[in-house]
């Protein structure tokens, strides 16, 4: 018998080698809990140590630290139809994701930057699950749309609609009202001073960004909202 040819043998060798390290990414995109819908400049997520770009369509996963350079913007749809929109000079890490089983759970964090969040069915169904933190704020919502600002080390809360409550700090903010940066006393806002502060995002939504096709952020934001709402109608848990 003829011996084979050292060629396949090297060819074997690569294959193998491609293999081995597709399979994290594999995983990866297996294990993911949300979906990049939309990228502005420069954006990446970064996990144990290691830094990757983000592009339309791409996986995020739990423990993920989603990060905006200036003049980024970067736009996100979870499992359970929450979305949310990070502003430039962002820093918001996915803590814990959870939507399966009894006790749901989504916990994340805002280090810096501008944040508006509209949350899907997983707040719904287990409310105490929900945990949003930024410097010196700590947010429990029951499902509804805000903005968390975060200027050096203080934030402000922007309770835009609600279903039910929301607290910053233990404290109840009622729709129309914000939590100012260090302070404990809710005070009612302008719509002009919102969206004033959005306006990057809104630019991030319309008008700056390339998106894949049949992905509209404000469509999406509306039905995560409608889906949120039909968990409070009558008959449902």
């Amino acid at each position: 018998m003829k011996p084979r040819h050292p060629h396949f043998f090297g060819l074997g060798f690569v294959l193998a080698f491609v293999l081995l390290l597709s399979a994290p990414l594999r995983a990866s995109a297996a294990d993911s809990v949300g979906e990049v819908l939309s990228v502005t400049g420069i954006c990446k997520a970064e996990r144990d140590g290691k830094s990757r770009s983000l592009s339309n369509g791409d996986a995020v996963n739990e423990g993920d630290t989603l990060t905006t350079d200036k003049g980024g913007r970067l736009q996100v749809k979870m499992r359970d139809g929450t979305t949310i929109s990070l502003g430039d000079g962002a820093t918001y890490k996915i803590t814990e994701y959870r939507d399966t089983g009894d006790k749901p759970a989504f916990r994340s964090r805002l280090g810096s930057g501008l944040l508006r969040m509209v949350t899907g069915s997983l707040v719904l169904k287990n409310p105490e699950g929900f945990d949003l933190t930024a410097p010196e704020a700590a947010v429990g919502i029951r499902g509804t749309t805000l903005t968390l600002q975060v200027s050096g080390d203080k934030t402000a809360v922007y309770v835009e609609e609600t279903k039910k409550q929301v607290f910053v700090n233990g404290i109840e903010v009622l729709a129309g009202f914000m939590m100012p940066a260090g302070g404990s006393k809710p005070q009612r806002f302008l719509q002009k001073e919102l969206k004033r502060i959005q306006k990057s995002l809104v630019q991030s939504a319309q008008s700056r960004t390339k998106m894949r096709l049949g992905h509209d952020p404000e469509r999406l934001e509306r039905e995560a909202a409608e889906k949120a709402a039909s968990y409070l109608r009558p008959g449902r848990r």
